[in-house]
C-alpha cells in the first residue's frame, strides 16, 4: 500500500479477509469498525461475503480477518468495534445472542480486550416486534482492544461515550430540569423540531431526536461515535483502517481529523455512497 500526497486515503473494494494481507506490517495505528451482525442484516450479494449460513463459521471467518490484520497493527495499536447484540426468534418468544461477546473471542492471543463502552442508541426500542425474525438491541458495545501495552492508557481507563441527547436532559430551562425534559420531548415531534430548533440547539447537525437513521445504507454508526475513538486512540497523520466501511464513515472523520484512512468495501454499490462523503481526489481506489 503506498498513498502520494494527494492520495490521503486508500479505498480497497473487496474482500477484507484477504484485502489486508497487502498491507504493510506495523503500518497501522489503529483499526476500528462495525463487523457484519452474521445474516440478520444483507449487506450484498458478494460471494466473498463472510458466511450467512453457519453462525459459527462465521465467527471462523471473522477470526481470520483478525489473525490476518494483527500483524499490520502496530505494537501498542488500539482496536475498535461498535455492535449490538441481536434478539433471534424461536417459535413464539425471542433469544438473544451475545454477538458482542463471542466477536470478543475471536481474536488471537496478541490482541487483548481492554475496555467495553455501553451506550443507549435506541431510546424508544424495547422488544423487537412481533413479526420479525430478528432484531438488534437497543444498546451498543463498544469494545476496545490494544496489541500490548498502549500509550493510550490514560484515555483507555476513562473513555466512556455519553449520547448529545443525555446532556441535553440535564440541562435547565429557566432553572427548570423539569421543564427542559418537557421541551425536550416536544421537540422530537419533526415539525416542531424544523421551527423551533434554532431557539434552544446550537446546530441542526446534532441529533435531538432518539435514533441515528440509515437513510443511505444498510447501516451507518454516528459520525460522533467515529470521532470519539478516533480523538482517543490516534493522532493527526496516523494511518487508520476499517476493514467494513460500509458508507464511509470513518473516512470522512479521518479526512476531517486529518488521518490516513484505509477502508475495504466488499459490496461494490457502496463505492458511490463513500465518494460522495469526501474529495474523490484524497481517495485511491483499489478494486
Amino acid at each position: 500500500m503506498s498513498m502520494s500526497d494527494s492520495h490521503k486515503h486508500c479505498l480497497y473494494l473487496k474482500d477484507c479477509v484477504q484485502g489486508v494481507m497487502e498491507l504493510p506490517d506495523n503500518s497501522l495505528d489503529l483499526i476500528l469498525s462495525g463487523p457484519p451482525y452474521f445474516n440478520f442484516i444483507v449487506y450484498s450479494p458478494e460471494q466473498e461475503n463472510l458466511s450467512t449460513r453457519n453462525y459459527r463459521d462465521f465467527l471462523v471467518e471473522i477470526s481470520q480477518l483478525w489473525t490476518n490484520i494483527e500483524p499490520k497493527l502496530k505494537k501498542g495499536g488500539m482496536i475498535a468495534l461498535w455492535i449490538h447484540d441481536v434478539y433471534k426468534r424461536n417459535e413464539d418468544y425471542f433469544t438473544l445472542l451475545p454477538l458482542h461477546a463471542d466477536l470478543a473471542s475471536t481474536f488471537p492471543p496478541t490482541i487483548e480486550l481492554r475496555n467495553i463502552v455501553i451506550w443507549d442508541r435506541y431510546l424508544k426500542r424495547v422488544n423487537p416486534p412481533p413479526q420479525v425474525e430478528s432484531e438488534i438491541t437497543r444498546f451498543q458495545y463498544i469494545l476496545l482492544f490494544s496489541k500490548s501495552k498502549t500509550r493510550y492508557e490514560k484515555n483507555l481507563n476513562n473513555f466512556f461515550w455519553v449520547p448529545f441527547w443525555y446532556y441535553k436532559t440535564h440541562q435547565k430551562f429557566l432553572g427548570s430540569k423539569l421543564l427542559y425534559r418537557l421541551i425536550f420531548q416536544i421537540g422530537k415531534i419533526p415539525f416542531i423540531y424544523k421551527i423551533f430548533s434554532p431557539l434552544f440547539f446550537k446546530t441542526e447537525k446534532i441529533l435531538v431526536r432518539d435514533e441515528y437513521a440509515a437513510k443511505e445504507y444498510t447501516t451507518v454508526c454516528p459520525e460522533e461515535v467515529v470521532q470519539m475513538i478516533m480523538e482517543n486512540f490516534s493522532h493527526k497523520g496516523d494511518a487508520v483502517c476499517d476493514p467494513f466501511l460500509g458508507s464511509g464513515t470513518t473516512m470522512k472523520v479521518a479526512d476531517t481529523l486529518g488521518r490516513h484512512c484505509i477502508g475495504f468495501e466488499i459490496n461494490k454499490d457502496a463505492r458511490e455512497i463513500i465518494l460522495r462523503k469526501i474529495n474523490t481526489r484524497h481517495v485511491k481506489i483499489v478494486e
